[in-house]
């Protein structure tokens, strides 16, 4: 048969098939073709174009509804079709997040601000550093102040500034204890605390909304 493989010849008689054959023995018929001329490069080439014409008369027939789809192919299809429409579903029920939501709590200060606000912390940690425990609790104080302040410029929203302001001073805090008991310098566990809570703070003030 592949002899005349580069002949114009009908792609059913080529791979050995009637035109009624099922798509199982249209592959059934490939694949022992394609075991059996394995090292005949023309004759692979002729059982590809016959396979690729049969599959796509058999696609533009059943198009045009020429050709009935096999009950199995029809069943699994709409079981496709089912799952896609339950995905949908499931996924419409979710919550959704909005796509610039990170752009709701992320901010981008311009320079002026960036140093105005590291102007303010640095100099409440410098005081705390080289005023002595003494003065801790009130430069604690100040940068709380001073979050609460930057934060709600941006937004006007007070309630919601002091809630990150006060979640951020307690963090500071708890890292400033765990960090206090890890370094040894010369400054008391107060100044290791309130040099933490201010550098968070700082942070929160330029980089969140």
């Amino acid at each position: 048969m592949m002899e005349m493989e580069m002949n114009p010849k009908n792609p059913y008689e080529q791979l050995g098939i009637s035109e009624n054959a099922t798509f199982e023995d249209i592959q059934e018929a490939k694949a022992q073709l394609t075991e059996q001329y394995k090292y005949d490069d023309k004759a692979m080439q002729a059982i590809e174009a016959a396979y690729d014409s049969i599959f796509m008369e058999r696609l533009r027939l059943r198009q045009e509804g020429r050709i009935k789809v096999p009950d199995g192919i029809r069943f699994a299809e709409s079981l496709n079709e089912e799952a896609r429409k339950k995905q949908q579903k499931v996924a419409s029920s979710l919550p959704k997040v909005p796509d610039n939501w990170m752009q709701s709590f992320v901010d981008d200060p311009s320079q002026q601000e960036l140093w105005v606000i590291a102007g303010v912390f640095g100099v409440l940690t410098l005081i705390a550093i080289l005023g002595g425990p003494q003065f801790s609790a009130l430069m604690m104080a100040g940068g709380l102040i001073a979050s609460i302040y930057f934060l709600t410029k941006k937004e006007n929203r007070f309630g919601r500034s002091l809630l990150i302001a006060l979640g951020t001073f307690a963090i500071g805090i708890a890292l400033g204890l765990g960090f206090a008991n890890l370094i040894t310098v010369g400054i008391s566990v107060d100044q290791i605390n309130v040099v933490v809570t201010l550098i968070l703070l700082w942070l929160v003030s330029s980089f969140v909304r």
